[in-house]
């Protein structure tokens, strides 16, 4: 009968090729028949909590590639080593940058699920300036279509709405830049679905929202135009 042997360091820092030894040092006797995988694995989940507490590199695993192997080893402090298919590790530091002036690139991907081993960048294209909070990107298109749309109805009163937006300089406090935009807690009171608040509190205003008032006053001042210049005319 076949004796299947694992590969661990005993506290001598010997490799432990087999279990059915018997001392301190190598602790449970395991005897498997092999290749049965069901039974390697109930054998690693009955192993002892100490032969698994100097497991700090995979080079002490070797032979255990799959996950399914080291069921039993559920603690992080006895498997310091991070085991990642590729792409970002499982324990990656995230860090919250607001400072640096300098471009970033945003991945891409071409598939919305399953495993990704390769990650694009456009760096002419697409990039992020933490310090300026600047997203820059060659241009830029709103999904418009008809058939993603309801409730369709066309704009009134425009110019009353255009009337209430208070245009306003101002310089970013973070970063000192001089901007020019509106106030959202303003136009909050006008148009309150174009202003969102952030889980901080913090509001920002959907811009490209105020175009279609922007359009519609122009059309209504073009032919206001025209009825002049028709009486104009007719003097």
């Amino acid at each position: 009968m076949a004796v299947t042997s694992i590969g661990l360091l005993d506290t001598f820092g010997d490799w432990v090729v087999d279990f059915n030894r018997v001392g301190s040092d190598v602790g449970d006797i395991i005897q498997l028949e092999t290749p049965v995988k069901s039974n390697l694995v109930s054998a690693i989940n009955s192993i002892d909590s100490d032969f698994i507490q100097n497991i700090t590199n995979t080079e002490y695993v070797r032979g255990i590639a799959d996950s399914d192997y080291i069921k039993g080893i559920i603690d992080s402090d006895y498997l310091s080593t991070t085991l990642s298919t590729g792409g970002i590790a499982a324990n990656t530091t995230i860090t919250d940058d607001t400072t640096t002036n300098s471009d970033f690139y945003l991945t891409l991907t071409d598939i919305t699920s399953g495993t990704e081993n390769t990650l694009n960048v456009s760096s002419t294209k697409l990039y992020f300036n933490p310090s300026t909070g600047q997203l820059n990107s060659t241009d830029y298109n709103s999904l418009s279509d008809r058939n993603k749309k309801e409730n369709v109805e066309s704009l009134v009163d425009a110019i009353n709405v255009i009337n209430q937006i208070n245009p306003v300089s101002f310089t970013w406090k973070d970063n000192g830049n001089k901007a020019y935009g509106v106030i959202a807690q303003e136009i909050e009171e006008v148009l309150p679905d174009i202003v969102s608040t952030s889980s901080e509190g913090v509001k920002s205003v959907s811009y490209t929202q105020i175009i279609p008032f922007l359009v519609q006053v122009i059309q209504e001042q073009h032919k206001e135009i025209q009825r002049i210049k028709a009486v104009v005319d007719l003097d």
